[in-house]
């Protein structure tokens, strides 16, 4: 899921310096600029229809991702917190409850009403099993990337992926994401994502399109020959 920028000239993009990890002890700082960016996403609102709390509810659950990440892939922000990526590493693509346990996803179910708990286990479910019918691959997973609503429009989105990308093409390897609407589809569409399939989660659900991007350049296995 994505909450990201609008598209920004290429000179702008490059002016933002490089993402760097996400500390443990700003964990905080990161899962509140991410509660910020998704306040308004169609899964959040699905989720957690009701709007009292929403914020610090989000901000849990970002707090849980964003270590989820820190342990298992990369948590990259830029400009100062002002955008956040979250990545799933290869090795890690396809995840268990254990993995939640670990990042404190305990505190999950002590934050959420017993309804949001249920629409957020079926979300989950539905997600990860399309994940897995999608691709099957070692490959990068971008669950969530968001930018300052104040801050949108300036390229910070297409910055905060950059990197992850390049490694990806320089790897081989493919990228999968999951976008929540027809804007942000379109976004990583201009990134090379390309829609594999689109889904509803249950019967009244958002509508989400899982998206893969290919490595635009393989390693040459003849130069790893080479240099073994």
């Amino acid at each position: 899921m994505e909450a990201v920028d609008r598209p920004s000239g290429a000179n702008a993009i490059a002016a933002i310096a490089a993402p760097n990890a996400v500390p443990r002890p700003a964990t905080a700082r990161a899962a509140a600029t991410l509660a910020r960016a998704f306040w308004d996403d169609p899964v959040v609102g699905y989720i957690r229809p009701e709007e009292g709390g929403r914020l610090r509810w989000l901000q849990v659950v970002f707090g849980v991702m964003v270590r989820f990440c820190q342990l298992y892939g990369r948590a990259e922000e830029a400009r100062d917190f002002g955008g956040v990526a979250l990545w799933v590493a290869p090795e890690h693509g396809h995840t268990t409850v254990w993995h939640y346990l670990r990042a404190n996803g305990v505190a999950l179910g002590l934050h959420s009403p017993p309804a949001v708990l249920r629409r957020g286990v079926r979300f989950l479910a539905a997600s990860e099993a399309w994940h897995r019918r999608c691709v099957q691959e070692p490959h990068w997973y971008l669950p969530f990337i968001g930018v300052d609503p104040a801050l949108q429009g300036n390229g910070l989105g297409t910055r905060l992926m950059r990197s992850v990308l390049d490694e990806a093409d320089r790897t081989g390897l493919a990228c999968y994401l999951e976008a929540p609407s027809e804007r942000t589809r379109r976004f990583y569409e201009r990134h090379a994502f390309r829609v594999v399939e689109a889904w509803t989660v249950g019967r009244d659900g958002p509508r989400l399109w899982s998206m893969v991007r290919l490595p635009r350049r393989r390693p040459d296995a003849t130069a790893e020959g080479r240099s073994r």
